[in-house]
């Protein structure tokens, strides 16, 4: 993926219908995709409508996370 991109063609977009049943108010989803170019972490909250998911959301790519045992 290039930089700023967070989809690709060939990936199905995430839909409230596709949580689990067990989906509450305040709980996050995570959805990790990978890539020849590296990987990225997309949060969004599990009650998010279809419409809320276009704007409510975080995505991090590989090189933002860090070894826990770096951080201690």
């Amino acid at each position: 993926m290039t930089p700023g991109s967070r989809t690709r063609s060939d990936d199905a977009a995430a839909q409230p219908d596709d949580q689990p049943e067990s989906a509450a108010a305040g709980q996050v989803i995570a959805r990790v995709e990978s890539a020849d170019d590296g990987e990225e972490c997309t949060l969004f909250p599990a009650d998010a409508d279809a419409e809320e998911l276009v704007t409510t959301w975080l995505t991090a790519a590989d090189d933002s996370f860090v070894d826990l045992s770096d951080c201690r």
